[in-house]
């Protein structure tokens, strides 16, 4: 595998936010690519992670309360060639009707998004090379301005 934005290595590693059960992981994990973190706030889901990849690397953390300095003692020095973050997306789905999607428990669950992001960017002396946010079919329009947050 050839990559620009990490030397040439066996194993390129990646670290996982709103991990869930693993779904994720396992694909990466299936591609390669070594899992060193995978952080949810279920504990339930983190033991499914740990059992569809054969190995203990969920943490059960509460990301909404996460600083940077917690993501560096899970993770380590070695900052991950790839950060997935797949936030709770409710308020940008339309699987749910409009007045409850902008309800403030889903806006606030949606705006994790921008915490993950922010946890990335600071919890190294340089963020990951490489960071990968779930694309949910609202995102365009009702998370516009969570998404310019995360890109400025």
């Amino acid at each position: 595998m050839s990559a620009p934005f990490a030397p040439q290595r066996e194993r390129y590693t990646v670290v996982h936010m709103f991990a869930g059960s693993g779904g994720c992981s396992s694909g990466f994990e299936e591609d390669g690519f070594e899992t060193i973190a995978a952080i949810d706030n279920d504990a339930d889901a983190c033991a499914d992670l740990d059992y569809l990849l054969n190995k203990q690397v969920s943490v059960c953390a509460d990301i909404s309360k996460m600083e940077p300095g917690d993501l560096l003692r899970i993770v380590g020095a070695r900052r991950p060639d790839v950060y997935v973050a797949t936030p709770p997306c409710k308020s940008w789905s339309r699987l749910l009707g409009k007045d409850k999607r902008m309800s403030a428990k889903y806006v606030a669950m949606s705006s994790l998004a921008v915490r993950g992001v922010w946890l990335a960017m600071y919890a190294w002396d340089e963020p990951p090379p490489l960071i990968v946010i779930e694309n949910v079919r609202g995102m365009a329009k009702e998370g516009r301005v969570l998404m310019d947050v995360i890109k400025s």
